[in-house]
């Protein structure tokens, strides 16, 4: 009885082990691999976006990509490189304007640096320097595992370590766009700079675990449990990292820099009540735009003016 309780005891740890090899490899592969599947999404939108907002959307959207296109060459933009902690070569490019103050902008998930230049445009008509990079896993950065933040929070203060070293004496601030805006939050954990005076985040997650939770639903029916403990376990062995750990507001208290939260109602990926959690339990001075009926990392596009003159006022606030 004893040694039939044995078999039963090891063939279920088998097959628990077995389930979170195929199981996790899938998920990590969909979702964490540079250009995995991840990227492309169909699911039955939450809110519903008019039709002329989508048409308007697009209108901006296709008109500032326009005016940016040749932002690199006009600016003289250098080329610019770092290696990250863990010896990945990170790529971006320099655009430096007179004045002291320069905008750090990290794209979102699977998108790259190129999605970057309207708001680079933007902030260099502005009169601000800026910086545009490829993220880890990213166009032209190396590097085979997208960190959902965990990894680029290091990255970006590797970024911030070199414009101090190459432009010095300059006031900066960091501009994410989704995992972009995870991320600059969770850098805003790390012991910053003096001179990084504040973090602007559009449309960025909470937590990213907590996302994969609402994509499992969204996209596979899945429950996040085992499913995504499985995922997680595998992210542990083959990406180095707990996907629990970008996590920001567990971490929310060592953020010290000035925020300022932007977010559409309508957003149907990172729902809007996370920046409202992260709004809420920021312990610094903090701000709040939230874009009404403007869908996710459309802010800039449905309402532009309102969009740049907030952080026009964010960053004349917070370079004093």
């Amino acid at each position: 009885m004893k040694k039939k309780l044995i078999k039963i005891v090891v063939s279920a740890l088998l097959l628990c082990a077995l389930l979170t090899f195929f199981v996790g490899n899938y998920f990590v592969n969909y979702a964490l691999l540079r250009d995995a599947k991840g990227g492309t999404r169909e699911v039955e939108d939450e809110w519903v976006v008019t039709d002329h907002n989508q048409q308007v959307v697009q209108q901006n959207k296709q008109k500032q990509k326009e005016a940016s296109e040749k932002f690199l060459e006009e600016t003289k933009a250098e080329s610019v490189e770092i290696s990250s902690d863990d010896h990945l070569k990170l790529k971006g490019h320099l655009a430096k304007n007179d004045g002291d103050t320069l905008i750090l902008i990290a794209h979102g998930y699977q998108t790259s640096e190129k999605e970057s230049l309207p708001l680079a445009k933007a902030f260099y008509d502005m009169g601000y320097s800026t910086l545009t990079i490829d993220m880890r896993a990213h166009g032209n950065s190396e590097g085979k595992f997208i960190g959902m933040g965990y990894f680029e929070k290091y990255d970006i203060l590797n970024w911030i370590n070199f414009i101090n070293e190459h432009l010095p004496n300059q006031k900066i601030f960091l501009h994410g766009t989704s995992m972009g805006g995870g991320s600059v939050l969770l850098a805003g954990t790390l012991d910053l700079p003096s001179n990084v005076k504040g973090i602007i985040d559009d449309c960025g997650y909470s937590s990213a675990y907590e996302m994969f939770q609402l994509e499992l639903k969204k996209r596979f029916n899945l429950p996040s449990f085992p499913v995504l403990d499985m995922a997680n376990i595998m992210a542990q062995i083959r990406a180095n990292y707990n996907l629990k750990d970008t996590d920001v507001l567990k971490n929310i208290d060592k953020i010290k820099s000035p925020v300022l939260i932007i977010h559409g109602d309508k957003d149907n990926y990172v729902p809007v009540e996370m920046a409202q959690r992260l709004y809420d339990k920021l312990p610094g001075e903090k701000d709040l735009l939230i874009v009404e009926e403007a869908d996710h990392a459309d802010s800039k596009y449905l309402d532009p003016e309102t969009y740049y003159e907030k952080i026009q006022e964010f960053i004349i606030k917070y370079s004093k």
